[in-house]
């Protein structure tokens, strides 16, 4: 846990929310482990900030998506 709040420190208030481990039913084509929330101004921006990430550091691998705006707001 302590490479989790190292992290989360380095990214700052960036960090919208650092997310939570997530359980699999094994039924999804795609197996997420866990999610966090960040709010970066590129892409660039975003993988400096998962630059050492814990996740990767244990050997896994992070997959990102972006938020769609909600047409009308």
């Amino acid at each position: 846990m302590q490479g989790w709040m190292a992290w989360g420190e380095r990214v700052g208030d960036r960090l919208v929310d650092m997310g939570s481990p997530l359980e699999n039913d094994g039924d999804a084509d795609v197996q997420v482990s866990g999610y966090s929330v960040i709010d970066a101004d590129s892409k660039e921006q975003l993988d400096g900030f998962l630059e050492g990430h814990p996740h990767t550091a244990a050997g896994g691998t992070i997959s990102t998506q972006r938020f769609m705006e909600i047409p009308g707001m």
